[in-house]
């Protein structure tokens, strides 16, 4: 996938992942406005009883099959290569934000009895021996389920939605948290984060009714970037890449070529400027609360 040689962007059409309705009866247009515009959405899914207009197995079927090239399958396969992946997911079940495969570990340190039950269950209905054993394809359909866009994962017995719910830009993920009376351990490396920013969002939306108030609610959820969450911290490690005239909406999947070659530019763009002008890694050390490296350093 992405620097793969062998994967070829503009030889993927995004549309085959939409490939799959939950009902004949459901009508689709353009999907870039659907959210913005939700009532056929919503009246078709009422009428046909969904839960969302597309099954995620389109998807779910490439990205493992995708994985499976690699040799890939589970986030023990991963690790075994020495690298990490950890996936956001909304747990609207038990109303909380799930690190997978993390959040399946019943032997995590400090968890209630009720937790490590859960965990327990959860491994159980899938009849696996070990949280790392969870599928990565399974944890990125979990992560990617846009409500009433995509049909609700499932795990166990919870309903799970996308990840963008509850954390739209988790840069904290691989943070090094300093140990209680341990010395602070500087962090080998640093995470970056590349943030997206559209802001035709901030415009006021008309509110006229109760469907203006669904839309503008789904639109918010959708587009919604963490700008007052952003920590000051995170700012010196954060790209941020200005998509507004790129005119791309969430929901978007049939980006035309041209589009896909605008929207690379950008990042292309954007990333350059940021580390030929903004990144400084003894600042970034500074404002995390640790020392300044030696002047031979930078990350160890």
């Amino acid at each position: 996938m992405g620097g793969d040689p062998q994967f070829d962007p503009d030889q993927l059409d995004y549309m085959e992942f939409l490939s799959q309705k939950t009902s004949p009866l459901i009508f689709c247009g353009d999907p870039r406005d659907d959210m913005k515009f939700p009532f056929w959405m919503l009246f078709f899914l009422l009428v046909t009883r969904s839960l969302g207009q597309y099954s995620s197995e389109p998807l779910h079927s490439w990205v493992a099959s995708t994985l499976k090239s690699r040799k890939i399958k589970t986030f023990r396969d991963l690790e075994k290569g020495s690298r990490q992946l950890k996936v956001v997911a909304s747990d609207i079940s038990r109303r909380e934000m799930l690190l997978l495969p993390d959040d399946l570990n019943p032997a995590a340190p400090n968890l209630e009895n009720q937790q490590r039950t859960v965990r327990e269950n959860i491994l159980r209905s899938y009849c696996l021996e070990s949280y790392l054993d969870f599928t990565v394809a399974e944890a990125v359909r979990l992560s990617l389920s846009i409500p009433l866009f995509f049909e609700p994962g499932r795990l166990g017995d919870y309903m799970i939605l996308d990840g963008g719910l509850l954390s739209n830009f988790p840069l904290w993920i691989y943070d090094v948290q300093p140990q209680s009376g341990q010395p602070a351990r500087l962090p080998r490396w640093p995470t970056f984060g590349f943030r997206l920013l559209d802001n035709s969002t901030g415009r006021q939306s008309q509110i006229k009714g109760v469907f203006d108030i669904f839309s503008a609610s789904l639109r918010t959820m959708a587009e919604a970037r963490d700008r007052y969450h952003l920590r000051e911290i995170d700012r010196g490690r954060t790209i941020e890449i200005d998509v507004t005239d790129a005119g791309v909406t969430t929901t978007q999947f049939n980006v035309k070529p041209a589009e896909k070659a605008e929207l690379y530019r950008l990042g292309y763009d954007y990333t350059k400027k940021f580390f030929l002008s903004e990144w400084n890694w003894s600042e970034h050390l500074i404002q995390r609360g640790f020392s300044p490296p030696n002047p031979q350093g930078g990350p160890a």
